[in-house]
């Protein structure tokens, strides 16, 4: 840590459970503390947002917390040191933070797997960040039934292959698996509202095996099948989407976005690898796989392209 001992004395004012949290930002802190041949404490606000771009947080909350405990080592720092200078933490606004952590999707129709990532990263369930992965990624099925009805008994960890209700059989990424890993073993929920409320009290999840659970008590149980529970489980996918839009203040991202930008990347990815044109990848059975994990199956080939135009 730059400034070492001076840094370590203020790590051991504060209470237990947040000392490793204020040493990892000290940690992280350090490269451009050297670069800057200064100490934290006099960064300006620009050198801050820069500090704050290397430590890697994404929601504002977790930069507000982090900003608050270096606004307090600002003036532990002056105290220690008996000088007075500016305390440009105390300067950074709330609003501040939100404007910096915003997401600005690209221009283009098309979602990459970057912007995704991005996307999932500023989520604070991990139940959330599975349903945009999982649907990225081709899971979806009639009526959601492959998204609402996934287990982690039905994917194999060391294949990374998942077995969906409606009896396909794919492929998924290990950032999918270790998200579904995670949303699994939440236990309650954030409300996900807007993100200039303050976290409202987590509510208890169902104790079922599927992975994207509702709150405890819910109208519609994961254990209800028959048509009309389904179509209100499907429903509640689409409330759930508009939640973490309004949540991350996206009013471009739609499950019909982020499902056809899925498809988009990897057909981009095979014609990518055998240099042909679109059309001309109909008969590959890369394509063929493809279009049966997506669901698109009963349709023509070149519909299918007339769909996702705006996407390639």
């Amino acid at each position: 840590m730059y400034n070492e001992e001076l840094k370590q004395k203020f790590i051991d004012t504060q209470v237990d459970s947040m000392k490793n949290m204020v040493k990892s930002i000290f940690i992280a802190s350090e490269k451009l503390e050297n670069e800057k041949d200064k100490d934290i404490a006099e960064f300006t606000i620009d050198e801050i947002f820069d500090m704050f771009n290397q430590i890697g947080s994404k929601t504002y909350r977790s930069l507000y917390l982090k900003k608050t405990y270096l606004a307090n080592y600002v003036d532990f720092y002056q105290e220690n040191r008996h000088i007075d200078i500016e305390n440009n933490y105390r300067n950074i606004t709330v609003n501040d933070l939100i404007e910096f952590t915003k997401i600005n999707l690209p221009n283009r129709k098309c979602l990459l797997r970057s912007d995704i990532l991005s996307i999932i990263e500023r989520l604070p369930n991990a139940i959330d960040q599975f349903f945009i992965l999982a649907l990225y990624e081709g899971i979806r099925g009639d009526k959601y039934i492959d998204l609402l009805s996934l287990k982690m008994s039905d994917i194999d960890k060391e294949t990374l292959t998942a077995n969906l209700a409606s009896g396909k059989k794919i492929k998924i990424s290990k950032e999918l698996y270790e998200c579904a890993r995670m949303a699994a073993a939440q236990v309650e929920y954030i409300p996900v509202k807007n993100v200039f409320e303050p976290p409202k009290r987590a509510i208890r999840l169902e104790n079922v095996p599927e992975i994207l659970r509702v709150r405890n008590n819910t109208a519609t149980s994961s254990k209800d099948n028959t048509a009309s529970d389904l179509q209100k489980k499907a429903d509640r996918v689409s409330k759930k989407m508009y939640q973490i839009k309004a949540y991350l203040d996206c009013k471009d991202l739609s499950i019909s976005r982020i499902f056809l930008s899925g498809f988009a990347t990897k057909l981009m990815s095979i014609q990518t690898y055998y240099g042909l044109t679109y059309m001309e990848l109909e008969n590959k059975e890369e394509v063929k796989e493809l279009i049966d994990r997506y669901g698109f199956s009963k349709e023509r080939y070149s519909h299918i392209l007339g769909r996702i135009r705006e996407y390639l």
